[in-house]
């Protein structure tokens, strides 16, 4: 009887605390439900073979002019072009211009991301 009794205290307050916990999460999601979706679709434009490369490449080379990209990725420059708009479109990338000339970088407001996962992927590399 005691035990029982002990169980259904235990496993109420278990279960309040649970409830807390699940309140709190809620709120949490919500309340950053854009931020989340930000970096979701960040991530879904990341996991592009071909943008990923040009962010590597970038990363590598902290600016490149479309051309440039376009020949280390042996890609048309139209081709090009169209992934670094979808980058920029993103806030990944950033341009900047020097004459008629654009020179794309990683932005700044997402360096640390990229920079992560480009040194994830470097780990699994020589992993």
């Amino acid at each position: 009887m005691i035990l029982e009794i002990l169980v259904r205290i235990f496993t109420k307050t278990n279960i309040e605390k649970s409830m807390i916990k699940e309140d709190k999460i809620r709120n949490y999601l919500k309340e950053n439900e854009g931020r989340i979706e930000e970096f979701t679709s960040q991530i879904h434009t990341i996991g592009n073979p071909i943008k990923f490369k040009i962010l590597w490449v970038l990363d590598k080379n902290e600016r490149c002019h479309v051309k440039n990209l376009s020949n280390i990725l042996e890609m048309t420059h139209s081709a090009c072009s169209q992934h670094i708009s979808k980058l920029k479109d993103q806030g990944l990338i950033a341009g900047t211009k020097d004459g008629k000339n654009v020179f794309y970088s990683i932005s700044p407001e997402s360096a640390k991301l990229v920079r992560k996962l480009i040194v994830q992927f470097s780990k699994n590399l020589d992993s």
